[in-house]
């Protein structure tokens, strides 16, 4: 693994290489040497507004022929008020796997999702969180379907 970091004012990056064997000894695969590349970015626009670029790619040569991915999100983070932040997502994965290979991931093509929260401090030590989010797949992998929503509340408390 290697990484690099740089930070300029308001924006900072990271790069990051990690390689190694993933799959477990005896794989059909063989001991194919996985890639990953990895970088991040963020900028803080205000003091009350911040964004979030995510994005990874990889490659797997192996015993059936190369296995690719790559992936991707957004971020955004707005905090209206001392007690109030809102924030929203969105994040992609695409994989193509060789035949006869088990996939890396989730066993689709693609995957994506859109998530919104909204976060209000009710005290000093208290948070309550509303999340919405709509999951899309290439595959019927929730629950028979390709899509979802769900919808989350949460009061976090800590002493």
């Amino acid at each position: 693994m290697a990484g690099v970091t740089y930070s300029e004012g308001a924006t900072s990056a990271t790069l990051l290489y990690a390689g190694g064997v993933e799959r477990a000894t005896g794989a059909p695969e063989g001991s194919a040497w996985r890639h990953l590349l990895d970088v991040v970015v963020t900028r803080q626009v205000t003091d009350r507004l911040s964004v979030m670029a995510h994005a990874d790619a990889g490659l797997e040569p192996n015993e059936f022929g190369t296995d690719r991915w790559a992936g991707g999100a957004l971020y955004a983070k707005l905090r209206a008020t001392d007690a109030v932040e809102l924030s929203a997502r969105v994040d992609g994965l695409a994989e193509s796997t060789p035949a006869d290979a088990s996939p890396i991931f989730y066993g689709v093509n693609h995957i994506g999702s859109g998530t919104a929260t909204a976060g209000y401090r009710a005290a000093a030590k208290a948070l309550l969180r509303l999340e919405l989010r709509h999951d899309r797949a290439g595959a019927a992998i929730y629950e028979g379907e390709r899509h979802q929503t769900t919808a989350t509340a949460a009061l976090v408390a800590w002493f």
